[in-house]
């Protein structure tokens, strides 16, 4: 009668004290997860059971790593370790990758630790030669690459920053000024899609036009295509190499530009000027991509023009001042400097009658107001087999700079 009311005043009934022993119970783990049965009380290392169905690896003769054969356990309950003391033993390395025996410190993970030792050792010593690599021999500044132009492939850019940010303004602008679009193929036929037209405003993405290639229109939309697709290849080159080498933005530069000075040689003038004007017949040519050249000297500067991607013409007449005419070996057009700049090739000057001869070709092209290094590049040669491609880059490059100098940029 007394137990009865100490139940009924403290609010617990039997069927709840037995559900809060039965918890109690199985947290020791005296409990077996399929039913409530009580079991006998076990260490805390042998807390999850399984049951081995018949028939498995284990149910075999031969006795299992709880001592018993398998015929034996074959339908009973066998200790394991519990899942927290598996990762635990797991950790310290006293269990085996394959299954869950307890192991003395498996010898795959110490060699795993002497492996990953010493790949830190490598990788010390890698790191140590490359530092003292570049303490004994460092890369030259992005501003001194000019300098080292035999380096410049190891990532070096070749031109100004200037010059670098007139090319991105100079390919914007034209970009700007030419049709977009693409090319593609519609029932079979190819096509050309144009998206977008300064000339029709009518025409946008969403009501583009598709005209075929061999219609006149067609060929017309594909010529202008085909030079947007090339420029706009060009602009995202070097704005990726603008965005490798320097952290502030370009800076947005307005075309016609603005000069300081007025330039001796125009766009006009190189538009119209006829190549192969001299009137005084060579001793013997030679024919590259067009062109008459008197020496291959003159080829191997035009090829180093070529290689910049500027447009060149040979020996085209020059009027300078005081009636003077000036037949260049090489006259070329620099789109964004809006600038001819002529190049001149003397090739032997130990012969004292040819020194003569270029000394009074680069006085007219000074008296005329022409200014050597930035309105005309002479090279000029010891023999006429000592040329150096790479000089006539580095000279013509320098010019180009020169000439940037003089444009006004707001």
């Amino acid at each position: 009668m007394s137990g009865s009311f100490l139940l009924f005043v403290t609010g617990i009934t039997p069927e709840k004290n037995a559900g809060e022993e039965r918890q109690w119970r199985y947290r020791r783990g005296e409990f077996r997860q399929d039913h409530g049965k009580i079991l006998r009380k076990r260490t805390p290392v042998a807390l999850q059971e399984r049951r081995i169905p018949a028939g498995s690896r284990q149910d075999s003769p031969q006795k299992n790593a709880g001592g018993v054969t398998g015929e034996e356990n074959s339908g009973r309950i066998t200790a394991r370790f519990s899942a927290k003391e598996r990762r635990w033993r797991y950790r310290r390395g006293e269990f085996r990758q394959d299954h869950g025996d307890c192991n003395q410190f498996s010898e795959i993970r110490i060699n795993s630790y002497h492996f990953v030792f010493l790949c830190d050792i490598v990788r010390f010593s890698c790191d140590f030669a490359r530092i003292t690599e570049q303490i004994l021999h460092p890369l030259p500044r992005a501003e001194d690459a000019k300098d080292y132009y035999p380096l410049y492939n190891r990532g070096m850019r070749e031109i100004s920053k200037q010059h670098h940010e007139l090319k991105i303004a100079w390919l914007q602008d034209q970009i700007s000024k030419l049709p977009h679009g693409y090319f593609g193929t519609w029932r079979g036929v190819p096509v050309v899609y144009v998206t977008s037209d300064p000339g029709n405003p009518k025409i946008s993405w969403r009501s583009k036009r598709r005209h075929l290639t061999g219609t006149k229109k067609g060929r017309e939309y594909a010529d202008k295509i085909g030079s947007y697709i090339e420029l706009r290849a060009q602009l995202e080159q070097l704005t990726r190499q603008w965005n490798a080498t320097y952290v502030q933005k370009p800076r947005k530069i307005a075309f016609p530009l603005h000069k300081s000075r007025p330039d001796p040689l125009t766009r006009e003038f190189y538009e119209h000027a006829v190549p192969n004007s001299n009137p005084m017949e060579p001793d013997k040519t030679i024919e590259y991509n067009g062109h008459l050249f008197r020496s291959k000297n003159e080829v191997i500067a035009a090829q180093v023009v070529e290689s910049l991607g500027y447009s060149y013409k040979t020996e085209v007449e020059i009027n300078l001042r005081n009636s003077n005419r000036l037949f260049p070996d090489n006259s070329f057009y620099v789109p964004e400097v809006d600038k001819v700049i002529v190049l001149e090739v003397d090739g032997s000057i130990e012969s004292p009658s040819y020194v003569s001869k270029s000394y009074r070709s680069t006085a007219k092209m000074v008296i005329s107001g022409m200014v050597e290094g930035k309105d005309f590049v002479v090279i000029r040669l010891k023999d006429g087999y000592d040329i150096d491609p790479v000089q006539i880059r580095h000279m013509i490059l320098s010019a180009i700079d020169a000439a940037a100098g003089d444009i006004i940029i707001n």
